[in-house]
């Protein structure tokens, strides 16, 4: 699995000034070598059995919000700054399941609490009753969550993205997944915001790889990379993340090259 782009030559001011849209609207990257966020100042920390192995968040699955990553103190005020403060947002994750189980998270963050207290957004690589995979949405307080939903579930064992957008200057939410590194597999459906908004939302958990609210499973793999925009990336940009690990892209004027990490 590979990270995203390193700019690894830079010829001309031109070629400079020619970065992509979506690179300057990354505000939160973790790359799991450690727990540091690379563009933000909001760390993570370690719960329960979650480990770091190989440039990877390792887990482990196990009961609802038991081994995950989460933020907490600073580094949550700052992720909830980032989501209530924009009104377009992009959640991007690299994982790898270890073992399927319906409803397990990718990616939480909201409030927890009965249905009338509840808001939060998620990225879910297995939904049950009959689902698929997909993202779900809830800012008003009520537990009326909904999303687009019916995307194929990724095989376990199988490099994967899956990609959350919420727009609300289009009032639309969008969902992609895709196998890491084949962008003939990408996937996607979307759906209304119906007028709902982040700015709404009260964060008061971020959990990678378990559930801010229900008893759903944590997450049993690993994770690569999360990668947070406060940007609706559009479908070329998404399409830009997915391309065959090996391939070198001329970016901007001048041969600016980018090449991918692979781990």
């Amino acid at each position: 699995m590979f990270k995203r782009s390193q700019l690894i030559a830079a010829v001309g001011t031109a070629a400079i000034l020619g970065a992509s849209q979506a690179s300057a609207a990354l505000v939160h990257e973790y790359n799991f070598d450690d727990l540091t966020d690379s563009v933000g100042t909001a760390d993570l920390t370690l719960n329960g059995a979650a480990s770091l192995a190989g440039g990877n968040l390792v887990l482990p699955g196990g009961a609802a919000r038991t081994n995950m990553a989460s933020a907490t103190g600073a580094s949550l005020a700052e992720l909830a700054g980032t989501i209530n403060g924009t009104n377009e947002l992009t959640v991007v994750v690299r994982y790898n399941t270890s073992v399927q189980q319906t409803w397990s998270k990718l990616f939480m963050t909201g409030t927890p609490g009965d249905q009338n207290l509840r808001s939060y957004i998620d990225l879910t690589p297995a939904r049950g009753n009959g689902q698929g995979a997909g993202i779900t949405l809830d800012t008003t307080n009520t537990g009326g969550d909904f999303g687009p939903n019916s995307l194929p579930v990724i095989a376990a064992g199988t490099d994967a993205i899956h990609i959350g957008i919420w727009d609300e200057t289009t009032d639309t939410m969008t969902v992609y997944n895709a196998i890491d590194g084949d962008s003939g597999s990408l996937s996607t459906a979307s759906l209304s915001m119906a007028g709902e908004d982040l700015a709404n939302m009260a964060v008061s958990e971020f959990y990678v790889g378990a559930a801010v609210n229900w008893p759903d499973p944590d997450f049993n793999g690993t994770v690569d990379q999360v990668q947070i925009y406060n940007h609706a990336l559009s479908l070329s940009e998404v399409q830009a993340l997915v391309p065959e690990p090996t391939s070198l892209a001329l970016l901007g004027l001048g041969g600016l090259l980018a090449a991918r990490r692979r781990r």
